[in-house]
């Protein structure tokens, strides 16, 4: 199994270096953001960001709607343009075409779109700093329809970085077919985030007692539903879930 969400996070070139591990994100265009060769090369799975006005980048997994960048009515245009890039494979490796805007622009990005003769299939990268991680992952996990919401950005609190919630589906989805899925992390008492919550739904399915509270938390009580488990499936009880650990868990 994988999870459902990504954390992840994005930053302007000069801010690459403080960039946590894991999922990242940058820009492909910009004056004085953009990403050099040698950062792109170093990340090479990030989400690429078009931020020109001109909306140049029609090979970029996403183009950036905000003042200074790109505006509502090129949104159909890039959209088009980088659909026929990812059908053609003119970047392997590319995602479906999304558009990032604020909670407010939604309906003006998805009116021009729909004006524009695109009815659907591009995503929507929401900015909503009004959000905790919580609500952000839960509005990606039940996000649907034509225009789905495949990423949130919930705070800039770190200044340096901004932080998102991207779904996993859309990331992994890419021009020359489907990303094979990576080995899931081991995780351990003390780690955080989609992992432990897709651990602690796993150990609840398996019959946890009691019942973890899913909370992407991997606390003392994970710890000990997890080394019961490994016990039951003869495995060494050390209450790390890593890759044996998985592979039974993900089993019915």
């Amino acid at each position: 199994m994988t999870a459902l969400w990504v954390l992840a996070h994005d930053a302007i070139s000069s801010n690459v270096k403080y960039l946590p591990s894991g999922q990242k994100a940058g820009y492909t265009t910009g004056p004085g953001i953009a990403w050099t060769p040698s950062q792109w090369a170093a990340n090479p799975g990030a989400v690429r960001i078009d931020q020109d006005f001109a909306a140049s980048d029609p090979s970029a997994d996403t183009l950036d709607v905000e003042r200074g960048a790109a505006t509502f009515a090129d949104c159909p245009v890039w959209a088009k343009k980088a659909q026929i890039d990812f059908d053609t494979k003119v970047r392997p490796g590319q995602r479906r075409p999304s558009i990032y805007e604020s909670a407010s622009n939604v309906t003006a990005v998805v009116n021009s779109l729909i004006h524009g003769g695109v009815r659907g299939g591009v995503g929507l990268h929401v900015a909503n700093w009004n959000l905790t991680e919580a609500q952000a992952v839960a509005d990606v996990i039940e996000a649907a329809g034509p225009f789905e919401v495949i990423g949130i950005q919930f705070t800039d609190a770190a200044v340096l970085y901004d932080t998102d919630v991207y779904s996993e589906a859309w990331l992994s989805d890419v021009s020359g077919g489907v990303l094979p899925p990576a080995p899931n992390p081991t995780v351990h008492l003390g780690s955080t985030g989609p992992w432990v919550h897709l651990a602690q739904m796993d150990l609840n399915r398996h019959g946890a007692v009691p019942l973890l509270v899913v909370d992407g938390a991997f606390g003392v009580k994970t710890e000990t539903a997890v080394v019961a488990f490994q016990k039951s499936h003869w495995l060494l009880a050390d209450g790390v879930v890593g890759p044996l650990t998985w592979t039974a868990l993900a089993k019915p």
